[in-house]
Order: C-alpha cells, then sequence, then structure tokens
C-alpha cells in the first residue's frame, strides 16, 4: 500500500509542498547499492546542518569535509 491509496478512504485530505533536502532522505537499501543508503542518508544529514548554519548566520568552510557534526557536550577542563 501507498501513502496515496488512502486518499478515497480519508474525509480530508492536505498535502504540503516541502523541499525534500529538509525533509527527506530515503534510507532502503544496503551498501551495495550506491543511493538511499545509510551513507547517503548521513550525507544528507550533514548538508542539512551545513544548511542550518549557514542560515543562522555561521560561517562555515565545508570545502574540505563535507562532514558537520554538532557537539553540546562540554570537552573543556576547569
Amino acid at each position: 500500500m501507498f501513502f496515496f491509496d488512502v486518499f478515497p478512504l480519508a474525509t480530508k485530505v492536505s498535502i504540503f509542498e516541502i523541499q525534500r533536502f529538509i525533509e527527506f532522505s530515503a534510507l532502503k537499501n544496503s551498501l551495495n547499492e550506491s543511493f538511499d543508503n545509510v551513507n547517503t542518508v548521513k550525507r544528507d544529514w550533514y548538508r542539512l546542518n551545513i544548511y542550518y548554519l549557514k542560515k543562522a548566520g555561521a560561517i562555515v568552510d565545508d570545502s574540505k569535509s563535507p562532514i558537520c557534526e554538532i557537539s553540546f557536550r562540554n570537552k573543556m577542563k576547569d
């Protein structure tokens, strides 16, 4: 069953148009496939983090590595 199969059963239907890269990254394949696998999901997550940081005004140098992880754990010693 696909999501559109429920339309005839619904009394009301709402549809939202979204930017795919913000809302969705498919994970349905093993690493044997080059798309929709765990590595492409991680890549998309890093890109989304960079997008939000830049949108908030941060200066992000992503030219050397696309990996952008944010840690809230304080690693500073007293």
